[in-house]
C-alpha cells in the first residue's frame, strides 16, 4: 500500500545545497541501505504545459507586494528601523510536488508494548544515520513516527516527513562548542547552580516537587556549566536527567557523579553537522 504526498515545497533560493528537496534527501538516507520499503518510491515537480507549478511564477505570475507611498506621508529616501524590510515584500515561492511512499501506521496505533518498545530504537538508527549523512529532521515529533511493515509480517519503525529537513556541508567537534570559564566565572555560576538545585519549586497545578533532593558532585556542576551557560538552565537540565533516570528524590545517598548521568568521558569525540554558515 502506498500514499501519494502531494504539498507544496518552498523553493530554496539562497543556499539551494542546505535545502535539498523532500524526495532527494530520501534518496541521500536509502543510499547503501539494504531496507526494504524505501522511504520513498518515486518523486517529481508537478508541470502544466510544460511548466513546474509554481506559486510566483505560474501563480502570481510574477506579481509582487510593492511598498507604496501613502497620501500625506512620501517614502523617506533611506530606510529606518521600523519600516519594512524589502526583502520581506517579496513572497515565498513554492513547487508543486509529488512524493509516492509506502503507507505505513501512526506510532500511536501500535498493536502491543512488544511492537512499540521495538520500534523506538529504529527512530533513534534512523535519526543517527541522517546525522552521519549530514541530515538534520528539525521536526521530529510523535506524529513522524511511523510504523511499517516488512514482506515477512514483522514490523519496524522509521521517521518520516524530511521537508524541513536541511543537509549540512561538514561535521564539527562538538566540543567546539564547550565554554571555557575562568576559575572565578566558574566557582560564581556554581554557587549559583548550587542554589538552583537547592531550590524546591511546587507546581500547584499538579503537586510536582521540581526541585533535587540530593547532593551533587562539582564535577557535575562543572560540565553542565560548559554546556549550558546559564545556571538556571543547568540546573533544570541536571534535574531532569536526574528525574529521568531514578536518580534525583533520595537524598541519602552519595552525591551524584558524571557516570550517573552518562556524563563520563568516552574514547573518540562526537561529531554534528555543522549548519555555522
Amino acid at each position: 500500500t502506498y500514499v501519494l504526498k502531494r504539498y507544496w515545497r518552498p523553493i530554496r533560493v539562497n543556499n539551494p545545497e542546505l535545502y535539498p528537496t523532500e524526495g532527494e534527501i530520501y534518496e541521500i538516507l536509502d543510499d547503501g541501505l539494504d531496507l526494504e520499503p524505501k522511504h520513498a518510491i518515486a518523486y517529481h515537480d508537478i508541470e502544466i504545459d510544460g511548466e513546474i507549478d509554481s506559486t510566483l511564477k505560474l501563480i502570481r505570475r510574477n506579481l509582487v507586494a510593492q511598498h507604496y507611498e501613502r497620501r500625506g506621508k512620501p517614502l523617506p529616501a533611506k530606510r529606518t528601523k521600523t519600516d519594512p524590510d524589502p526583502s520581506a515584500l517579496l513572497p515565498e515561492d513554492r513547487c508543486h510536488t509529488n512524493i509516492l511512499m509506502p503507507m505505513g501506521e501512526s506510532i500511536r496505533r501500535f498493536c502491543n508494548s512488544l511492537e512499540l518498545l521495538s520500534c523506538f530504537p529504529d527512530y533513534i538508527r534512523e535519526q543517527k544515520r541522517s546525522h552521519d549523512k549530514l541530515i538534520i529532521h528539525r521536526d521530529a515529533n510523535i506524529g513522524n513516527l511511523l510504523i511499517f511493515e516488512r514482506s515477512k509480517g514483522t514490523t519496524f519503525g522509521r521517521l518520516m516527513d524530511y521537508d524541513h529537513a536541511k543537509k549540512a556541508k561538514e561535521k564539527i567537534d562538538i566540543t567546539s562548542h564547550i565554554r571555557d570559564l575562568s576559575s572565578s566565572e566558574l566557582d560564581t555560576k556554581r554557587k549559583v547552580l548550587q542554589y538552583s538545585l537547592a531550590y524546591v519549586r511546587q507546581r500547584k497545578a499538579d503537586n510536582v516537587v521540581l526541585g533535587l533532593n540530593r547532593q551533587v558532585d562539582n564535577e557535575v556542576l562543572d560540565r553542565a556549566l560548559k554546556w549550558v551557560f546559564e545556571p538556571g538552565h543547568a540546573a533544570d537540565y541536571i534535574r531532569d536527567v536526574a528525574d529521568f533516570a531514578g536518580l534525583g528524590k533520595n537524598a541519602s545517598v552519595k552525591p551524584l557523579c558524571l557516570s550517573d548521568l552518562g556524563w563520563d568521558e568516552k574514547d573518540g569525540v562526537d561529531k554534528w553537522p555543522d549548519f555555522a554558515n
